[in-house]
């Protein structure tokens, strides 16, 4: 990921979302079964993906959507 893309991906993870939202360090989003937490990383052209869910497989589910959704928006 480009450098000037993770502030690309902060915005529309941003404007994308309708439900409850926390913006500290990056964009923490809350779910029914869980949140994730989309952190820029402040070295290295990446962002972190931290997630917590009901169930081990709710927490996969959100790393994996918030995965396919940073590749959307780095690959426009």
């Amino acid at each position: 990921m480009p450098w000037e893309a993770k502030g690309r991906v902060i915005r529309r993870l941003i404007e994308e979302q309708s439900g409850e939202l926390e913006l500290l360090d990056g964009v923490k989003v809350y779910h029914p079964e869980g949140w994730a937490l989309v952190l820029p990383d402040p070295e290295e052209p990446v962002c972190r993906i931290f997630t917590e869910g009901a169930s081990m497989e709710a927490a996969e589910e959100l790393t994996n959507f918030y995965t396919s959704k940073i590749q959307q928006i780095t690959a426009t």
